[in-house]
Order: C-alpha cells, then sequence, then structure tokens
C-alpha cells in the first residue's frame, strides 16, 4: 500500500446495513470469505475477557489463504465492494456483505471493535470501520507493527462482540462452552459440504471440526469417462444440516489443486424419492478440472464441457440410488411397493416421450417430410405437449381437419390419439405422487419438533391457502374469486355480492343487530349455487382445539353471517371447521349446531389421512388404467412407419 494511511469511502451506513445483513453471521461470513480465499486452515477462537467493570467477548478468525489484492485500486474495490453477486464463479461469500457484517458483530463498531488484519506488499494493513460526517462507513487503512504466525495470512479481530448478533442471547447462562458449541454447530451446518471435501480444515479453539455425527450416509467411487478419472464422494446429510439454498442438493467440482471451480444442482428432482428431500452433496475431485480451465475463468462455461454433462447424468442416478435405499429405511416402506411405484413412474415418463415423437408423425409428414430437424422436432413436441395437457379431447380431434391432413395421414393421427390419454394419465400420476410429498412434509411442520415456531398467518395460513384440497377436495373446483384469505367481513360481502342488498341496508342490520364487520376469518368460500358459505378457522399447532375456539368462531363469524342471511330473507347453510394439531379431551365429539349453520372441530392428522386415503385410490384407479390402456401397440405403429423405438 502506498503511504502510510489510506481511506476508502463508501455510501452504505449502519442503519442501512442493519436492514440489509439482519440475518448475516460474522463468523459465516468470515468463513466464507476465507474459502473463496483457498484457504486451508480457518482458526475461529472465542476467549472471555475481563475490564475493570465489565466481562466481555473476544474473537479472532484467522486464515491461510492469499488475502487482499496487492495492488491499490483492486484492494479498494475488494474492500468496499457491497451486495455484488459473481455469477462467474463458485463462490461462497458471493455478495461483499462479510467484510460489513463485521461492523455488525461488535457494540463498538468505530472504535476498533472490528478490525481485519492482512498481509500484502511485505507488511501488514490494518483495516478498521470509521464514518464520515454523512454517517456513511469508511473504510481506514494502514500500516501496522502487529505481528502473528507465519502462515496466517487474514486476521479478523472483533473485541466486545453484540451477543444477538450472534444468537448468544437465546442461551440463558453465560458459559462460553455453550457459546462454542453454537458456534460450531452454525459453521458445520452452513459448510459441512466443504468441510467433507477435505479441501478446507475448519478449528474452533482448537479443536477441529467433523462431520461424522451429521450424516446419515456416505459412499464412494471412482468414475473413469474418456479416459479421464473423477474420484466421487456422496453424502446424505441429516436434518441438521441446513446448507443455504444453492447448495442444499448439489454437486461441487474441485479441481487438482483441491479449489472449489464450480457447483451445480445434483438433479434429483422431488418425485424420484417421492417425500425424502434430504440434503445430499457429491463432491467430485479431478485434475481433468484444471486442464480444462480457461485463463478467464467462467463456471458455466466449463460445465458445458461434454465429459462434465455425462459425469453429472451418471452421478445424479447414483444421487437418486442412495437416496431412495435411504428412504425405504427411513419410512419402513415395502421394497416391492416403493419399486413398483417408480417403476410406473419411469415406464410412464418413457411412453409420455414416445407419444409425442408418435403425434409428430402427421405434421412432420404433412409440413417437413422425415427430415426434419432435432431441435425443431423438439421445439414442436414442446408445443404439442402443452396442447395436449391443456386442450380439450374435441380440440384435437378437429385438428387434423385444420391442418388438412390427407386420409393416410388422419388414419395415423386417429390412432395416436385413441392413446394420447395416456399423457394425461401420465400427469395425473405425477401430480398426485407429488401431493403424497406434500402431505408427508406438512405432516413434519404441524406435528414435528419445530412446530412450536410455525406462526398462524404468516406461515401456516400461507401454505393451507394454497393446497385446500387437503381440508376438502371439492375446494379444488371453487374459482379463485369465490375464496377470500384474510380479508374482514365487509370486504368479503362487498367483493362475493353474496347478499343483494346495498351498503344502505347493510348499515342498517348492522346497527340494529348490533354485529361487527371487522373480524377477519381466515379462509372464507362461497358455493352460490348451493347457497353455501364455508369458513375455515386456523390455530398454530401448539394450540389445541377447545370448546371455547369453537364458542369464538360461532361469536366472530357464524352469529354475523346467520344474522345477515336472516336479515335479507336467504336461506344460507353456513359451515365452518376449526383445525389444530390436537383437541382437547371434551372437544373431540363436540359440533356446535344452530339453525343455519354447524361448527366442526378437527385436526390435521384426520385430515391429513384422509387425503391420502383418497390419493391411494386415485393411483389404485390410475394403475388399472394405465394397464388396461390401449398403448401396448404404440412402439409396432411407430415401426411400421419408420419412426425409431
Amino acid at each position: 500500500m502506498s503511504g502510510s494511511c489510506k481511506t476508502y469511502s463508501t455510501k452504505i451506513t449502519l442503519k442501512s446495513l442493519k436492514s440489509t445483513n439482519a440475518k448475516s453471521n460474522a463468523i459465516i461470513e468470515a468463513v466464507a470469505n476465507s474459502i473463496d480465499a483457498n484457504s486451508k486452515n480457518i482458526y475461529i477462537n472465542l476467549h472471555k475477557e475481563t475490564g475493570d467493570i465489565f466481562e466481555t467477548y473476544f474473537l479472532c478468525i484467522n486464515d491461510d489463504g492469499c488475502g487482499f489484492p496487492s495492488d491499490d485500486k483492486e484492494f479498494g474495490i475488494a474492500l468496499s465492494e457491497f451486495m455484488v453477486s459473481n455469477k462467474t464463479k463458485a463462490r461462497y461469500g458471493k455478495k461483499g456483505k462479510g467484510r460489513y457484517a463485521f461492523a455488525l458483530a461488535t457494540d463498538s463498531p468505530f472504535e476498533d471493535g472490528a478490525v481485519i488484519y492482512t498481509k500484502r506488499n511485505n507488511g501488514i494493513t490494518k483495516i478498521s470501520f470509521k464514518t464520515d460526517v454523512n454517517g456513511n462507513i469508511e473504510f481506514n487503512c494502514s500500516e501496522s507493527s502487529e505481528s502473528f504466525e507465519d502462515n496466517i495470512v487474514t486476521s479478523v479481530i472483533i473485541k466486545d462482540l453484540n451477543i444477538k448478533h450472534f444468537h448468544f442471547d437465546n442461551i440463558k447462562s453465560d458459559d462460553i462452552k455453550e457459546y462454542l458449541t453454537v458456534i460450531k454447530s452454525d459453521i458445520i451446518t452452513y459448510f459441512a459440504d466443504i468441510i467433507a471435501s477435505d479441501s478446507v480444515s475448519i478449528y474452533v479453539n482448537d479443536e477441529k471440526l467433523i462431520i461424522d455425527d451429521y450424516l446419515i450416509s456416505k459412499a464412494s467411487e471412482t468414475i473413469m469417462l474418456e479416459e479421464q478419472e473423477f474420484n466421487v464422494d456422496y453424502y446424505i446429510w441429516n436434518e441438521e444440516i441446513k446448507l443455504i439454498g444453492d447448495r442444499q442438493k448439489h454437486m461441487l467440482f474441485f479441481d487438482g489443486s483441491g479449489s472449489l471451480v464450480a457447483k451445480r444442482p445434483s438433479g434429483v428432482e422431488k418425485v424420484d424419492c417421492i417425500d425424502y428431500k434430504q440434503c445430499h452433496t457429491a463432491i467430485i475431485k479431478s485434475q481433468y478440472l484444471s486442464e480444462i480451465q480457461d485463463e478467464i475463468f467462467d463456471e458455466q462455461i466449463l460445465m458445458s464441457d461434454d465429459i462434465l454433462i455425462k459425469l453429472c447424468r451418471q452421478i445424479t442416478l447414483k444421487l437418486k440410488e442412495l437416496l431412495r435405499q435411504e428412504y425405504l429405511k427411513t419410512y419402513n416402506v415395502s421394497v416391492n411397493d416403493y419399486i413398483a411405484r417408480m417403476d410406473v413412474k419411469v415406464k410412464l415418463d418413457d411412453t409420455t416421450d414416445t407419444v409425442y415423437n408418435a403425434l409428430l408423425n402427421p405434421f412432420v409428414e404433412k409440413f417437413y417430410g422425415k427430415k426434419i430437424g432435432d431441435n425443431l422436432k423438439t421445439i414442436v413436441a414442446r408445443l404439442i405437449k402443452v396442447m395436449i395437457n391443456t386442450s380439450s379431447d374435441e380440440y384435437l380431434d378437429n385438428l387434423k381437419y385444420i391442418l388438412d391432413l390427407n386420409d393416410e395421414q388422419i388414419k395415423k393421427f386417429d390412432y395416436v390419439n385413441k392413446n394420447v390419454g395416456i399423457i394425461k394419465l401420465v400427469n395425473k400420476y405425477e401430480k398426485y405422487i407429488l401431493r403424497l410429498d406434500f402431505l408427508n412434509h406438512f405432516e413434519k411442520i404441524v406435528y414435528g419438533e419445530e412446530r412450536q415456531y410455525i406462526k398462524e398467518r404468516t406461515m401456516l395460513h400461507k401454505v393451507v391457502e394454497k393446497n385446500l384440497w387437503i381440508i376438502n377436495e371439492e375446494y379444488e373446483t371453487v374459482s379463485k374469486e369465490n375464496i377470500n384469505s384474510d380479508e374482514s367481513i365487509k370486504r368479503i360481502i362487498k367483493t362475493n355480492n353474496f347478499f343483494s342488498s346495498d351498503s344502505i341496508k347493510l348499515d342498517e342490520i348492522v346497527s340494529k343487530e348490533n354485529i361487527s364487520l371487522d373480524k377477519i376469518p381466515d379462509i372464507f368460500i362461497t358455493f352460490k349455487k348451493d347457497k353455501e358459505i364455508h369458513i375455515i378457522e386456523l390455530k398454530r399447532p401448539i394450540v389445541n382445539i377447545n370448546l371455547g375456539i369453537l364458542r369464538e368462531v360461532e361469536d366472530k363469524y357464524t352469529n354475523a353471517f346467520n344474522t345477515l342471511s336472516q336479515e335479507y330473507g336467504e336461506e344460507v347453510t353456513i359451515k365452518a371447521m376449526a383445525i389444530s394439531s390436537e383437541l382437547k379431551d371434551m372437544t373431540k365429539d363436540k359440533i356446535i349446531k344452530d339453525k343455519g349453520y354447524v361448527i366442526q372441530p378437527n385436526t390435521w392428522r384426520n385430515l391429513i389421512n384422509g387425503a391420502r386415503d383418497v390419493l391411494a385410490q386415485k393411483l389404485e384407479k390410475l394403475d388399472k388404467q394405465i394397464k388396461h390402456s390401449q398403448w401396448n401397440e404404440i412402439k409396432e405403429f411407430l415401426r411400421d412407419y419408420g419412426a425409431k423405438v
């Protein structure tokens, strides 16, 4: 650094920093930056310091990475960039928030509460936080006489720790051992994949972190493709591992030097394992990744390599196999039943592709002969897929006349059209499998260990309103304009036009009967043709439905709508339901009935099991339909007309 002191200005204030970095953890951000700097060792140390009056905590994070750029201009950019995403290179610290998180980790950010020391240009640079006259954060850089071990390149020192920033305030006792437990757990749950890769070692108060206790299973293999060797390790993580979103189900690629060069999705879809979506990682190491890197590195270009594309397909298949094995163990599913279901799924996928190719025949012959290119064929096939999935049978039947097909083409098209129902069966089959998947995970939400943290309106409500079929399959056919979610009774009446009246008469009734129209039912559904109103009241999973809650529903909603229907002279049936995870014993057989309305208590377990039974019946019916379809001759049909099968 030229000169003994230099200041780099930013447009970031401490206030704006708190809002954008609200969920950032200084330790996590520091570790991410260290990994991106190709550190082989990261050392985290937490100590208690005793002052004249108070005891405070002192945090030190050291690494042996490449540090900051030696060029002053590049150094300034790297230091002060904020919320800048680098999408061309595989990185852990993506948005330049790490250094700023250090300022939030201390109660005295501008009095050297957070300082970075880094070796550069044959010296040590001290980086501290300051503010200008406008309150914008500045990085003050100066030469330092500090010294540290030869292998350490960068050191982050945070004093006077902000306990809330690290969520230590949730720990009742002021015990450094418990704080260290939280730190170790946070690091492992965020960086289990990189720790597993052995490309970096992370130490917390001299204890090396290991991931053995967080594994469900591990497998390894060597894959040879076109004389290139790839060492692949597969990890299935337990539920404690919470890898960040872009690494929950991924492949990580490391070159010959052990540097992370790329990451991509694992390719395992929900339906592959029905409801088993454990975090998993495939770690790939190969010298080949060093050989094909360009001087200007771009992750997307790297992953377009033909050998890597083939490798990824092979790894995906292996991951699916491993996850299915764990699924069978975890859920104690009959192996034969599971394999039969997945075999049907695979066969249906193959059949679907065959159908689309068959449907192309009349189009190809009509417009292009048989020399249509594969790219154009794919486009046409996708268009046909959309048409088949969204159009009525009558539309497809008329299509042959719209296209002005000749007699021979019509004959072929008719044959294919008779079998096209298989595609709709495939779509239904997948839809029901995904719903079974959803039910299993929803059950964990309302009955699992985390249910105490589920909020009614912001979490549970949003899930349920998008999946009303859980409560009643009939709700799936209700149009959106007949469903009100989190809206007042007054607005419901206004938007629904359920009661034919003007606002003046409504005001008169409200005044006369002392009705409150400000109450907000969770979900309100109208069946105008049947003159029915359905009201759904949701409660947090930890709240048991009791008689008091049923009376509350009656007082707030059913009485109001019942009175309105009587005043308007319209016979309206009102059905209300209060739902939670459990019922109080005295509530199990309690159903409140009155002239015009009924209020029923229910549990998610009852509704989930009912929905499962319905889905099982539908899947059984679909299996029979598929078995007895006319599709068994389609391959012969394709062969007759020169198609590849």
